[in-house]
């Protein structure tokens, strides 16, 4: 669970930084990014939707196709089938040789997708971001 980075609060250009990591990542892999799709909750605040417009508009300038943002609502359980459903969808939309970036807006949120990604059998081809805010400290991405 290595770092994918950190950045500031006080605008979406958060989000282009993130789709550059997810970029990186996936390079390493040698797939390009085919589809992203973030998801964010109940406890996720506006600065965190700030980021994921930016990261969706860096998706979609770059020609990724991009999905619905998915509000996840009710009990943990719940949350990971919703994300594995949704996740299961976009999947199914790109090419299996493409990228898929899953951004979730917080750490909370991180390990309902991890369980998600459990459920679809660990897609090889997903790689998991998550916004982090702790307590006094600039909002990163941990992946």
């Amino acid at each position: 669970a290595g770092s994918l980075g950190h950045f500031g609060l006080e605008d979406d250009s958060a989000g282009f930084s993130c789709k550059q990591e997810f970029d990186t990542k996936f390079a390493a892999t040698g797939l390009n990014v085919g589809g992203c799709i973030a998801f964010y909750s109940e406890s996720d605040n506006i600065g965190l939707s700030l980021r994921i417009s930016g990261f969706r508009q860096a998706c979609a300038e770059d020609g990724v196709q991009v999905f619905d943002t998915k509000f996840v609502a009710g009990a943990e359980p719940d949350k990971q089938a919703k994300i594995a459903q949704a996740l299961a969808s976009a999947l199914a939309a790109i090419d299996s040789s493409e990228g898929l970036a899953v951004l979730v807006a917080s750490e909370m949120l991180y390990a309902q997708a991890q369980g998600a990604l459990a459920l679809l059998n660990h897609p090889s081809n997903v790689k998991l971001g998550a916004f982090s805010q702790p307590p006094g400290v600039d909002a990163g991405l941990t992946n």
